[in-house]
């Protein structure tokens, strides 16, 4: 990636993807983290970024305290299983919804289904891809310590739902249980259509030390004009009394 510097072959484990090398490009290295689940991948960027895979989970850190998952401490790049390594569901959730949010570009990665490099054709690791319409996102994963787990995404009926689930014992069990929560989630949330009126007040809020003890709430961008405002204030008033 730009200004990344060139480092050296990370000391991958003998059970990890060695397909990629320093000297493989950072958009390559990109799609092997993300389609892939490739661990060297993920060492290769976070060596080229921070200069150590040390000093990239250390930066990775404070990102988090920034951040939504703000409890959340890393100690390698990778999510391979180490004591420093701790995020709750809940966390991944919320950086999930970031991710999807903050940069839209980057997240279309997560929904391409294959991509090809160095003659080896590399296909999306996260099968709910293809078996849960409406699915673009985003990572499965595996640690023999946390089980089969994974970070999904859809939209389903023009709503954005997330689901995290983890320490399951089978990695289909894994698609199963993100596709029914899925299902779930989409049945269980309804939307409906709220009208009101122009200058028509939904409710109010209590406001204390204020010049009333309470401020209509309304349309955003709605008018209150008319005397509104001093009617509120002679209607606080009266509540004094």
């Amino acid at each position: 990636m730009p200004g990344a510097k060139a480092a050296p072959r990370p000391a991958v484990p003998d059970h990890c993807s060695r397909r990629f090398t320093a000297a493989s490009p950072w958009t390559i290295c990109l799609h092997g983290a993300i389609i892939q689940n490739g661990n060297d991948s993920c060492m290769i960027l976070a060596e080229g970024i921070a200069g150590s895979e040390k000093a990239f989970a250390e930066i990775m850190t404070k990102r988090a305290r920034e951040t939504r998952p703000h409890k959340s401490t890393f100690a390698n790049a990778s999510g391979l299983q180490d004591p420093g390594n701790k995020m709750t569901v809940r966390e991944l959730g919320r950086l999930a919804r970031h991710i999807i949010q903050t940069y839209p570009d980057f997240y279309k990665l997560f929904n391409e289904r294959e991509f090809t490099w160095n003659k080896i054709r590399q296909q999306n690791r996260n099968a709910m891809l293809n078996s849960l319409e409406g699915a673009d996102g985003l990572k499965t994963g595996f640690t023999k310590e946390g089980g089969y787990g994974m970070v999904g995404s859809a939209v389903q009926n023009g709503m954005r739902l997330i689901v995290v689930v983890n320490g399951l014992d089978d990695p289909d069990d894994r698609v199963t249980e993100a596709k029914r929560n899925c299902w779930n989630g989409d049945s269980a949330i309804s939307r409906r259509a709220l009208c009101f009126a122009a200058q028509q007040p939904v409710g109010y809020a209590r406001v204390f030390g204020g010049e009333s003890r309470s401020v209509k709430l309304c349309e955003p961008g709605a008018d209150q004009g008319d005397g509104a405002e001093e009617r509120q204030r002679q209607a606080d008033r009266e509540d004094r009394l």
